[in-house]
C-alpha cells in the first residue's frame, strides 16, 4: 500500500513538475522575415529585378522575379527570391518616380530558414523625383504609423529601409529611402484576430467601438479625409476579433500631417486645405469620447517624442510636424464635423 501512494505521488509530482516546464518554456513566437529584417532603426536592402521593364507599363499587374538582398543581425549576408510587382491606384500611376511596391516571398523557403510563413509585404516607395522633397514625405508618412503603433496594437509595423534598386537586365542603379509595412496576416496572428474578407457597408454595431473611436480621431489629429467605414473600410483593413470587426487603418500620405505635393483636397468637404481637420468617425461617438481622449493626452509626449527623435529629417520640419500636432491638442474638447453636420449640436464653427 505504501508503495502505490509513494507511485502515485510520485507520478503526481513529475506531472506537476512537466506541466510546470511546458508553461515557463513555451516557445516564443515563430520569427518571420519582417523581424529579421527589423533589429535596427534604418536597414539597407537591395533589391535586384527588372526595373525598366516594371515601369514601362504602369497600370500592369506583372510580376517580376527579383533577389532582396541584406546584412543581417549577425552580419550575414542574407540572399531571398522575391516577387515584386506594382500595386495602388493612385500612386502606382500618379508617382513620377518609383511606385508603391509589393514583395511575395516563397512560403517554403522562409519554411527551410525556419522562418513564419509570412510572406506578403507592402513596400511604399519615394513617389517624385525631387529626392528631398520624396524622402520627407516618405519620413513623414513613415512617423504616422509610428505614432499611431502607440495608441493600440492593431496597427501595421514598419521598418525603415535605405534601398539600392539594380535593374538586373540594364545594370543601372538608384538609391532610394522607403519602408516595409508588416504583413497583415502576421499583424492578424500577433493580436490574436482572423481575416475578415467584407469591405462594404459593414454596420456600426458590428465595429468594435473603441477601435473605432481611436482610429477615427488618429485619423483627425493627422488631418487625414482620405479614408472611409461608413460606406466601405476604404484605406482601411478589416480584420475579425471576438466577433467584432477592428479598422486598421494605412496609407496616410494624403494626410495635413504629411501634406504630399501631390495629394489633393479631398472635393467631397468643405475644407480650403491639406491641413483642415474634420472628423469623419460617427459624429454620436464624441458624446462618450472620454476614455479615447485621456488615451492621447496620455500617449502625446511618446508619439511626438518620434518626431523629435528622427533626425532624418531637418530640424523645420520636425518643428512644423510637431506644431501641427500640438494644434490638434489645443482643439482636442472641440472637434469639428463635416459640413454635412453642422446642424449638430457637436460641431464648432472654425
Amino acid at each position: 500500500m505504501r508503495k502505490s501512494i509513494i507511485l502515485i505521488l510520485g507520478v503526481l509530482f513529475t506531472t506537476v513538475l512537466f506541466a510546470a516546464s511546458t508553461q515557463n518554456n513555451n516557445p516564443e513566437p515563430q520569427k518571420s522575415i519582417f523581424d529579421v529584417l527589423n533589429y535596427q532603426e534604418v536597414m539597407e536592402i537591395t533589391l535586384e529585378f527588372e526595373v525598366d521593364k516594371m515601369l514601362s507599363n504602369r497600370r500592369s499587374e506583372d510580376e517580376f522575379a527579383g533577389t532582396m538582398t541584406f546584412e543581417d543581425q549577425t552580419g550575414e549576408k542574407q540572399t531571398w527570391k522575391t516577387k515584386i510587382n506594382m500595386r495602388g491606384r493612385f500612386r502606382r500611376t500618379r508617382c513620377t518616380e518609383m511606385p508603391p511596391l509589393k514583395l511575395n516571398f516563397k512560403k517554403g523557403a522562409l519554411k527551410d530558414a525556419g522562418l513564419a510563413k509570412f510572406d506578403d509585404f507592402k513596400l511604399v516607395t519615394q513617389c517624385i523625383q525631387d529626392a528631398s522633397s520624396a524622402k520627407e514625405y516618405l519620413i513623414k508618412e513613415y512617423l504616422a504609423y509610428k505614432m499611431f503603433n502607440h495608441l493600440t496594437d492593431y496597427s501595421f509595423r514598419v521598418q525603415m529601409l535605405k534601398i539600392n534598386f539594380v535593374d538586373k537586365t540594364t545594370g543601372e542603379k538608384r538609391k532610394q529611402w522607403g519602408f516595409l509595412i508588416e504583413d497583415t496576416a502576421q499583424m492578424r496572428a500577433r493580436v490574436g484576430a482572423e481575416k475578415h474578407d467584407q469591405i462594404f457597408k459593414i454596420e456600426k454595431d458590428q465595429i468594435d467601438s473603441k477601435s473605432l473611436k481611436i482610429t477615427s480621431l488618429f485619423e483627425y489629429m493627422i488631418g487625414n479625409l482620405d479614408w472611409d467605414v461608413k460606406q466601405r473600410f476604404h484605406n482601411m483593413k478589416p480584420i475579425s476579433k471576438d466577433g467584432k470587426v477592428i479598422p486598421v487603418p494605412y496609407d496616410f500620405d494624403f494626410s495635413g500631417l504629411v501634406a504630399a505635393s501631390y495629394a489633393t483636397v479631398n472635393p467631397n468637404f468643405a475644407v480650403k486645405s491639406m491641413q483642415d481637420r474634420l472628423y469623419l468617425g460617427y459624429a454620436e461617438d464624441l458624446e462618450d469620447s472620454e476614455e479615447i481622449i485621456q488615451l492621447f493626452k496620455d500617449k502625446k509626449e511618446a508619439m511626438i517624442d518620434e518626431i523629435k527623435d528622427c533626425k532624418k529629417l531637418r530640424r523645420e520640419v520636425r518643428l512644423e510636424m510637431i506644431r501641427y500636432i500640438n494644434s490638434f491638442y489645443k482643439g482636442i474638447e472641440d472637434i469639428k464635423l463635416p459640413a454635412e453636420l453642422e446642424d449638430s449640436s457637436l460641431t464648432s464653427k472654425s
